[in-house]
């Protein structure tokens, strides 16, 4: 896993996204699109890239519909597999 990683891992310094969770009784009703939205405004100008590693493959609409690119895939053994995915402030 260690090598697919770093050959999907963009060739700079990104920040990371590290989680953006909704429970599950309060899906579907904009609060994730809403915290995303959030997030962005705060990072502002201050992350040329912004980096996130999905593991789970439902996620990754949701975060190309805020300007991400998905990487690739990492699969590693048995374990789930592991999506990065990009987003590059203009």
């Amino acid at each position: 896993m260690d090598r697919q990683y770093f050959n999907l891992k963009p060739p700079s310094s990104p920040w990371v996204l590290s989680i953006i969770a909704v429970d599950p009784d309060h899906q579907q009703q904009g609060i994730g699109s809403a915290l995303m939205e959030y997030s962005l405004k705060q990072i502002g100008d201050q992350a040329k890239e912004l980096f996130v590693l999905s593991c789970n493959p439902r996620n990754i609409s949701f975060y190309q519909r805020s300007g991400f690119e998905l990487l690739g895939r990492i699969q590693a053994d048995d374990a789930p597999p592991m999506h990065p995915l990009l987003r590059i402030n203009h």
